[in-house]
This record gives structure tokens, sequence and C-alpha cells, in this order.
């Protein structure tokens, strides 16, 4: 599978991630949008802390279709108890 390849923003856009429903340990899946981020509404994790390594993988379903994204294994945990 193709890894993720960011598309530019424009100014004042933010990436918004949307998690799919899954079970225990399923494959992460989400899919990505751009939004502006004056009207966006989410909620902020930080991903940068554990080990650097990027062990997991998660599904991002998109226009140009499957592709995949490295996490790191405390960000995969992470998410799955989201």
């Amino acid at each position: 599978m193709a890894q993720y390849c960011y598309s530019p923003l424009r100014a004042n856009q933010v990436r918004i991630i949307h998690l799919e429903d899954g079970d225990g340990d399923d494959t992460l899946r989400c899919r990505i949008e751009h939004v502006d981020v004056d009207s966006a509404s989410y909620a902020a994790i930080s991903y940068v802390w554990g080990e650097p390594s990027t062990e997991c993988r998660m599904e991002l379903s998109g226009a140009d279709g499957t592709s995949e994204i490295p996490l790191t294994r405390d960000l995969s945990e992470l998410l799955r108890d989201l």
C-alpha cells in the first residue's frame, strides 16, 4: 500500500483526521479533510512522545484511493482508546 503524501494546505487551513469505528486489534482506519481553522471543530492531541520508531500503520481513505500513515506505537494505542 502506498504511503500517504500530504497535499498542500491553503492559508488558514488544518488537516482533520476522522477515525472510523473499529474493535480491538482492527486496523486503524481514517479519512482526512482540509478545513478552515476558524470554522473547524476538533480536539487536538500531541503525538511527539514515546519511542520515535514507526512500528504501526493507519489506513487512510481518500479521493486518491487508500494509502497508509506510519504511526508510533504510543500514538496507535492512544487512537485505539479514543
